[in-house]
């Protein structure tokens, strides 16, 4: 107990529980992906194979698949391996990328819904309680449903430890340490732009880093500004993933997983100057809101 009360050690113990509740969220988010995927008719890179030339439908495509499997990255990763395999043209992917870069919002508007009031965290361990007597059954459909529910309900519960932690005594001095004190302009955000590249790229996962900024955000330990620039350096770093899996691959690989950044790179060149100007018109579009960490989160789902 003596050990647990020193400074180093309580520092220590928050960063352990944070990186808990941050591996429950990934976890959860894993199992909700590969159950979703086992559960379909037709496997996942069957599907993506036989979506039409069209860019606008890919894009339709890309955004309904990301959204409903929580993984812009499993989407973009099996997009450079169809195409590394010849079954899609480069001009075939670059629809499906667009589109996952849609879809991989839908994350930060169900957390914010969670922050909003309607706590789906709640209903966290119901799910999960509903879902046991199916991962008991011997069918397979039954339990790939108990999976598909285990997961959502992981995502939630590890979504519930981050933010409690981020509410725990002394979080504002280690947030503090951590992000580095400024006032603002362009220069901070360029700087928070890169710690939200490195974070995603840390944990290669943009939905588990924009849940760990939100859950920053919420409580006011960040200002909203910063944690724009933040989504947008973790737009950035959730790229990487596609082009990892495409250093082995044939040319036409490697050429969707750089087109992959550079729409991600091109989007944040023109907004990351409008950062400050942006904040205060969401600012504005969610006056209505009276809590300030719920408005900030409103803001920053629909930035992203």
């Amino acid at each position: 107990a003596l050990l647990l009360s020193c400074p180093a050690m309580i520092w220590i113990k928050w960063l352990l529980s944070v990186l808990g509740g941050l591996g429950v969220f990934l976890f959860g988010m894993r199992t909700l992906s590969d159950a979703i995927r086992r559960v379909s008719a037709t496997s996942f890179r069957e599907f993506l194979s036989s979506i039409t030339q069209s860019t606008w439908v890919g894009t339709v495509t890309g955004m309904f698949v990301t959204g409903f499997l929580q993984s812009s990255s499993a989407v973009t990763v099996t997009l450079v391996s169809l195409v590394n395999g010849g079954l899609l043209t480069i001009r075939e992917s670059v629809g499906v990328l667009l589109g996952a870069n849609i879809g991989t919002t839908i994350t930060a508007w169900l957390i914010v819904l969670n922050v909003g009031g309607f706590a789906l965290s709640d209903m966290a361990l119901p799910i999960a309680g509903l879902a046991v007597p199916m991962l008991l059954l011997e069918r397979r459909k039954p339990r790939q449903i108990g999976n598909i529910l285990i997961g959502f309900a992981l995502l939630f519960i590890g979504l519930s430890l981050l933010r409690s932690q981020m509410d725990s005594v002394g979080t504002s001095e280690v947030i503090k340490s951590i992000f580095p004190e400024g006032t603002g302009g362009f220069g901070y955000n360029v700087m928070f732009l890169f710690i939200g590249t490195a974070l995603t790229f840390l944990i290669q996962s943009s939905s588990a880093a924009i849940a760990l900024t939100l859950s920053v955000l919420e409580p006011g330990l960040i200002g909203i500004e910063s944690a724009l620039a933040m989504v947008l350096g973790e737009n950035i770093g959730t790229t990487l993933t596609a082009n990892l899996a495409a250093v082995m691959g044939n040319r036409a690989a490697k050429r969707v997983s750089r087109i992959h950044l550079l729409i991600n790179v091109f989007g944040v060149i023109w907004m990351i100057g409008l950062v400050p100007t942006m904040a205060n018109i969401l600012d504005n579009v969610f006056a209505s809101v009276q809590d300030e960490g719920a408005r900030n989160a409103y803001s920053l789902a629909m930035f992203h």
